[in-house]
């Protein structure tokens, strides 16, 4: 069992190491990709403490969900941050490049987020022992990812601009 959870986490850290590098290729920065990946320690802090609550154990699909995450919660912070830059480069603001950028994704991101809730809902409720852990991740990750990342992700933008 410790090996499964080790080898899942080394994999886990592969994956944000690969995302980070495309995320630095892709802004030109080696900064912008620590705002873009808090929305994935989020993710992750938020399944635990899914986990946590709902008393479900750790088990390989359950770190199997917290890579999924990865995926999920870095696109929804990567094109915040990028409807950012364009409405900078359009001439606004950095404060209302962020207004109507958080705005602009709203809609979008949450109705994601609601999707993926209600599709993965049934399976946490089913008690199935292989895939309840992983549905209670994504939802509980997601959810938790979601709304901070739509307060943070904005924030933090704004802070390492004046930095």
């Amino acid at each position: 069992m410790l090996f499964i959870l080790t080898y899942s986490f080394i994999t886990l850290s592969k994956g944000v190491l690969l995302v980070y590098l495309l995320i630095a290729f892709q802004f030109n920065s080696l900064t912008m990709p620590f705002l873009i990946l808090i929305s994935v320690y989020l993710a992750i802090a938020g399944a635990i403490l899914g986990l946590f609550v709902t008393q479900t154990p750790i088990s390989f699909l359950a770190i199997t969900g917290m890579v999924s995450l990865t995926g999920i919660v870095v696109r929804n912070s990567l094109v915040l941050v990028d409807f950012i830059e364009q409405s900078i480069k359009s001439n606004s603001t950095i404060n209302e490049a962020v207004v109507k950028s958080v705005e602009a994704r709203l809609r979008p991101i949450g109705l994601t987020t609601i999707t993926s809730i209600i599709a993965l809902t049934p399976v946490a409720i089913s008690g199935d022992v292989l895939f309840q852990p992983l549905a209670i991740t994504i939802i509980s990750g997601i959810a938790f990812s979601t709304v901070l990342t739509l307060l943070l992700v904005p924030v933090l933008y704004m802070l390492f601009k004046r930095v």
